[in-house]
């Protein structure tokens, strides 16, 4: 387990599309031909919530918490692309987005905050990165050449090592999977 010097962990729940639909990402990303650094594939996701620095006990009851959670199954289409001048990324995003996930994110802020974590108060606004440390000029095309038709199925608890840079090979750790129903 990597832990930050407060013995604490970088958590967030998330949404990981599956091979066939990472292969799909892929293609897409191909035809920005950004000058960005991509996104490893193993580590491409639609954070749900973000939690920071939660302590040992904390993820426990998180683990716990997300297994009795129960929602729906959805389809998401990520259609619409776009640039993020301050974190300098590139993402795909939905134009809609489906009543299932936003009771998905509803329910996992209520658990959090249940745990006495703090909840980012700004609104939830999905999107999966494709890639990071793109220059400024950076364009894409505001909708994806063949937008990726997702099926959601099942969510994760991921941690984000610190003082793990981001290269060549995957960053982020499973740490818990649950199924969206």
């Amino acid at each position: 387990m990597s832990h930050d010097s407060g013995g604490r962990r970088r958590l967030f729940f998330a949404l990981r599309p599956s091979a066939r639909r990472r292969a799909l990402l892929l293609t897409c990303r191909e035809h920005w031909g950004c000058a960005g650094r991509p996104v490893h594939p193993l580590d491409l996701h639609l954070t749900l919530l973000f939690l920071g620095g939660c302590r040992e006990p904390d993820c426990r009851a998180l683990l716990a918490g997300a297994a009795s959670l129960r929602g729906e199954p959805f389809s998401l289409l990520l259609d619409r692309s776009g640039y993020w001048p301050g974190s300098r990324t590139l993402w795909l995003a939905p134009q809609v987005v489906p009543q299932a996930l936003s009771r998905l994110v509803r329910d996992l802020r209520r658990l959090a905050r249940r745990q006495g974590l703090k909840v980012p108060p700004r609104s939830y606004q999905p999107h999966l990165t494709l890639f990071r440390d793109a220059g400024p000029g950076q364009r894409c095309p505001p909708q994806p050449p063949q937008p990726p038709h997702w099926r959601v199925r099942d969510f994760v608890l991921l941690e984000s090592p610190a003082g793990v840079a981001f290269g060549d090979g995957p960053r982020y750790r499973e740490l818990g999977h649950w199924p969206a129903a």
